[in-house]
C-alpha cells in the first residue's frame, strides 16, 4: 500500500453501481455510476 503523489482509484461494487473513489484531485469528489 503506497499513497504518495500516485492517483489512488478505488473500486466499490455496490450491488448494481459502480463508485470511483479518486482520492488524488479532492477527496470529497466521488462519481457513482450506474450500471443498467
Amino acid at each position: 500500500m503506497r499513497y504518495n503523489n500516485e492517483v489512488f482509484v478505488k473500486y466499490r461494487i455496490d450491488k448494481n453501481s459502480i463508485v470511483f473513489w479518486a482520492s488524488d484531485i479532492n477527496e470529497n469528489i466521488s462519481d457513482v455510476v450506474t450500471i443498467d
